[in-house]
């Protein structure tokens, strides 16, 4: 089952969200020894059942009740929750991911009796929803697509990267080729977060591990449509081998981040760690370099933004 709290961190929701619910029984909701109550709701979507996981303080939802009606309150001792159907709707905030889904934090909730409303029970209405930071300025949600959506906390790195390409120009006996695809690839990282067109460039840096012929190193990937840092390698053993491969960073120009499941100070933790490893690299001359591009065609004067940085979206938001 897909979670919506995942689906909204991963579209870079952060601030408070609106959820609508109708008819919705009580007994749902669980509570717990420290004054929490828990209620995970389900509906059918196009793409199989959602879920959506809400945590509520059990003295706001009594506060909620007591505003109903004829509501009756819980039961010392008992889970005897109100059954009658609830118009129900919250503001509430994303938390962290937790495994595979992100709870919702209420931080308002409001409960009428349904009169009249559509049977939708166990279910969520449509929400109508704030994004964060990240999305502010732009039109319907949808990212321009002349732009890489690197999140500007990750500026410094990219910096580094662009900067390294002049330390793998030393490297003794590159041939022509060689030093034309290293100016391309400089390029194109020195204009990120704006997207290159006209080139497809795979770099390696490899390092042998053991006499079985075992190795790994930083990979870097970037073309018109996609930039990845990943770990690349291959561990030999006595019935054979097989890969050892990690992404770090990966996004592409429709706006797809795969940053969005972790937390931002773990994510430049994981990136600081790949560029020091790739900068040693780079001058390490028992670490064998290799470059590839795939594009014939390429064009030295593509459109500039010098403000390209404070379009990103941040990973703080």
């Amino acid at each position: 089952m897909n979670d919506y709290g995942m689906k909204l961190w991963g579209q870079g929701a952060r601030s408070n969200v609106q959820q609508f619910f109708y008819d919705l029984p009580l007994n749902l909701f669980k509570r717990d020894d420290d004054g929490l109550v828990f209620a995970s709701i389900a509906r059918q979507t196009e793409d199989g059942p959602e879920s959506c996981f809400f945590v509520i303080r059990q003295e706001s939802l009594l506060l909620a009740l007591e505003a109903v009606a004829g509501a009756k309150l819980f039961v010392s001792g008992e889970d005897a929750w109100l059954s009658m159907p609830l118009s129900f709707d919250v503001t509430a905030v994303l938390t962290e991911p937790h495994g595979d889904f992100v709870p919702f934090v209420v931080k308002e909730i409001h409960l009428s009796k349904s009169q009249g409303l559509p049977a939708r029970d166990h279910c969520f209405d449509d929400v109508d929803y704030e994004l964060g930071e990240e999305d502010e300025d732009e039109d319907d949600d949808e990212w321009d697509d002349q732009y890489f959506p690197i999140a500007i906390e990750y500026m410094p790195v990219i910096d580094r990267l662009a900067a390294s390409c002049s330390k793998l120009l030393k490297r003794p006996g590159i041939d022509p080729q060689t030093i034309s695809d290293i100016a391309k690839l400089q390029y194109a990282l020195s204009r990120l977060p704006m997207v290159t067109d006209g080139i497809e460039i795979d770099v390696l840096l490899k390092s042998v591990l053991d006499e079985e012929g075992s190795w790994s190193g930083p990979s870097l990937y970037i073309s018109g449509s996609n930039f990845r840092l990943s770990y690349a390698g291959y561990i030999r053993g006595p019935y054979g081998g097989d890969s050892d491969c990690s992404t770090i960073y990966e996004c592409e120009r429709s706006g797809f981040r795969s940053d969005l499941g972790g937390s931002a100070a773990g994510v430049i933790q994981l990136l600081t760690e790949w560029i020091d490893r790739w900068e040693a690299d780079c001058t390490d001359l028992g670490v064998e370099f290799s470059i590839t591009n795939d594009e014939e065609e390429f064009d030295w004067d593509q459109d500039e933004d010098d403000d390209a940085w404070e379009r990103m979206p941040t990973n703080y938001g």
